[in-house]
């Protein structure tokens, strides 16, 4: 029977892999590093313990579409909108870890990729520096893209609501020509008596035979 410090040793050369001939003592290093890593994930005091534990403690998992997300403001948390597949179809709102920790970033990062998405989710009750229960993601398992009528308003923007450009007929037309200015026809100008001109412009403008009367007198 393996006691547990073999356990800890086979586990890390298994996970260093198989050894080199050739560099034998990097293989060993890489041995004992894994062996202290393995060690303190052990510690019942660890971040992996507590990872653990929390996971030992989730709800039943249910499948749901992620809806969206906003950050909270009261906290470093990011909110998290999500419909049951097998619900009364009213969203739900889960919180993820703090996302100003490693845990909590890489939930955040998930969960934007996932939108849209069926999720199997696995939530578990956590309580708060305010002794009040929350609601918190703990894990999320990507089950492919949503049905259409699944998916969240903003995907499913139909496209006539998008820009159309208007109709011909709407734009701008020049106006006809005739609406524009037009000279008067030539007999509509002014045109000054023969009679009152003078001597040199009534000769210029007279007939011929008028001339040559006034040329006889």
């Amino acid at each position: 029977m393996s006691t547990p410090t073999q356990d800890i040793i086979l586990a890390a050369v298994n996970a260093a892999g198989p050894a080199s001939p050739q560099n034998m003592g990097g293989w060993y290093n890489q041995v004992r590093m894994l062996a202290t890593e393995i060690t303190l994930f052990l510690n019942e005091n660890s971040a992996m313990s507590r990872h653990v534990a929390k996971t030992l403690a989730v709800e039943k998992p249910f499948v749901a579409v992620i809806t969206g997300g906003r950050k909270e403001t009261s906290s470093e948390r990011m909110l998290v909108d999500l419909v049951a597949e097998k619900g009364d179809g009213t969203t739900e709102v889960l919180r993820t870890p703090r996302v100003d920790t490693p845990e909590g970033m890489a939930m955040s990062t998930l969960v934007r990729s996932l939108k849209g998405h069926r999720v199997l989710i696995y939530k578990l009750m956590e309580e708060g520096s305010d002794k009040r229960k929350y609601r918190v993601l703990h894990h999320a398992v990507d089950l492919g893209l949503a049905p259409v009528q699944q998916q969240p308003p903003a995907q499913l923007a139909p496209v006539q609501q998008q820009y159309q450009q208007p109709p011909a007929q709407q734009q701008y037309q020049q106006p006809p020509v005739q609406q524009g200015y037009q000279q008067p026809p030539a007999q509509q100008q002014y045109q000054q008596p023969l009679d009152q001109l003078a001597p040199v412009q009534q000769q210029a403008l007279a007939p011929q035979g008028y001339q040559q009367q006034q040329q006889a007198a």
